[in-house]
């Protein structure tokens, strides 16, 4: 009799036990870039992103989850809407005024997100206020934060990834990117170490305004730096700040290189007579940066703007950009990388 009632106990404890574990394994957390614990499913099947590169670096690593929803961006850029049927994406305005109604009808399993905390804003970030009405309606929302009102740090980048491998169960995936893109970090520094300081260019990277430049909290910076490259706003506190005329003639630099989305080109500098005596403008080193590459926080394409500097500033050095180019989008985006020029 007292081996029936133990057995009895157990017909009826043991289920109630496999329910509960059940339950508890439905979540798990991870640590988003703002350094946020958040809960999210144990398999994310539905996805909105308003980080239009959260979505070609969730093609890198082969994450089968549903995108629901994407930013206004995604629809413009020039590599995403070749990874994805757009058509069948909705547009939900830009990631810092997304339509939060819209959200929330489409019941995804979490949201990514421009986040880097509450004390750190910057223009391209969902609201705090947005992102707790997500939250208050029970949507998680990832934050990827590069660097932009801090110094830039490539690590960034490694944690970037490592979040979405996290996020989506891919962390062999996230492991061997990053250690591709490590390779290839490597290979610059190796190069750019042989030659001289005194033999490195001076560069001016301009952005919106023909005097707003790169200062040293940003990834431009970084990526300026690691190309070879002593950028002239390297003392300016501020992402980008607006100099003087003065101030990029006085500095001289020997290569100028416009941000991809400048509304100005070279013929326009070229004409200004403000910087006929800088030595880029002399030279006629002015080169824009190709449309292609159309993000520094998108670690393989950053990786491609790393390259692509390193062989404007030193022509003759031995870097295949396009080949590496091609491979990249090749291996991890599945198409092929178009033939642009400078």
């Amino acid at each position: 009799m007292k081996r029936m009632s133990v057995f009895l106990l157990l017909l009826f404890v043991l289920p109630y036990c496999s329910c509960v574990s059940f339950h508890e394994e439905k979540e798990r957390k991870i640590v988003d870039m703002a350094g946020r614990e958040i809960s999210i499913p144990l398999k994310v099947n539905r996805v909105v992103v308003l980080n239009s590169e959260a979505m070609s670096l969730m093609k890198a690593l082969k994450v089968d989850a549903e995108i629901v929803g994407a930013t206004d961006y995604a629809f413009l850029n020039p590599v995403i809407p070749k990874l994805y049927d757009m058509n069948k994406i909705p547009n939900l305005g830009p990631g810092n005024r997304p339509n939060i109604e819209a959200i929330i009808s489409l019941k995804p399993d979490l949201v990514i997100a421009y986040y880097c905390g509450e004390s750190t804003r910057y223009g391209y970030e969902i609201p705090v206020e947005d992102l707790k009405r997500l939250e208050s309606a029970g949507i998680p929302v990832v934050g990827i934060c590069i660097a932009v009102t801090k110094a830039a740090d490539f690590e960034d980048y490694n944690r970037q990834i490592r979040l979405m491998g996290d996020t989506f169960g891919k962390e062999r995936e996230a492991e061997e990117l990053i250690y591709h893109l490590e390779e290839i970090r490597e290979e610059i520094s190796r190069l750019i170490g042989e030659i001289p300081i005194e033999k490195r260019v001076k560069v001016v990277y301009t952005w919106s305004e023909q005097n707003r430049i790169a200062g040293n909290s940003t990834i431009t910076h970084a990526i300026v730096e690691m190309a070879g490259g002593i950028n002239i706003g390297r003392h300016i506190s501020q992402p980008y700040a607006t100099v003087s005329h003065e101030f990029i003639v006085d500095s001289n630099p020997d290569v100028w290189i416009i941000w991809r989305s400048a509304r100005y080109g070279k013929d326009d500098l070229l004409s200004n007579p403000a910087f006929s005596n800088v030595e880029a403008v002399k030279e006629g080193r002015i080169y824009k940066e190709p449309e292609i590459l159309f993000s520094s926080w998108e670690p393989i394409i950053a990786h491609l703007l790393i390259l692509w500097h390193t062989k404007t500033y030193y022509p003759d050095l031995p870097v295949d950009y396009e080949g590496i180019a091609n491979e990249l989008f090749e291996l991890y985006y599945g198409i092929k990388y178009p033939q642009v020029s400078k």
